[in-house]
């Protein structure tokens, strides 16, 4: 079984912000803290 993880890289961030095992957690993380970025799979 394959599980994907969703990596979001803040705007002009060196290094990866986050990581999480669930896509909508990530976006509500994302945008519950009001940022931007990369979110890729």
């Amino acid at each position: 079984m394959n599980k994907n993880v969703y990596i979001f890289q803040g705007e002009c961030a060196t290094f990866s912000s986050a990581v999480f095992s669930n896509i909508v957690q990530a976006k509500e993380w994302i945008e519950k803290n009001n940022l931007s970025g990369i979110l890729t799979e």
